[in-house]
């Protein structure tokens, strides 16, 4: 645990990690097991993350990531997001190959927000065309399973 004097902090992004990534609503027993913390410190730090919406207790009594969650998504298009994520290893990607560099996740047979980084010309970015294989390069896709 870290000696900064953020301490709950960690504690409670412990709590929010481990609420957000299970597969299935932990609870609280469970999370008390994993996290090693003390009963009452994982009440009072559940208690502050469901006030500010980043949990809330299911019909079981498990916790799950909160409405605040959806709200962020609803407001985001996660292919931007992606594009961010990715952009700084396309760069460099494209810097070790000299080559230009495309991201771009097929949905159906369209290719939703690709990026394209030309070496030395920035970027290009897309909305939406056709799904094609083209040029001497391999092209990696990510296909969207929903």
């Amino acid at each position: 645990m870290t000696t900064t004097g953020t301490q709950a902090i960690d504690r409670a992004a412990e709590l929010l990690s481990r609420v957000v990534l299970a597969d299935e609503p932990p609870g609280f027993g469970e999370l008390v097991l994993h996290t090693g913390l003390a009963k009452s410190t994982a009440s009072r730090l559940l208690q502050a993350l469901e006030r500010h919406r980043l949990v809330h207790r299911d019909d079981s009594g498990g916790y799950a990531a909160g409405p605040l969650f959806a709200l962020y998504a609803s407001r985001r298009e996660p292919y931007d997001e992606l594009i961010r994520l990715a952009r700084p290893t396309l760069e460099q990607l494209g810097l070790a190959t000299g080559e230009t560099v495309n991201l771009a996740v097929a949905r159906g047979n369209a290719v939703v927000n690709g990026i394209e980084l030309k070496a030395g010309d920035g970027a290009a970015i897309s909305d939406e065309t056709s799904l094609t294989i083209k040029g001497d390069g391999a092209e990696v896709l990510l296909f969207d399973l929903n």
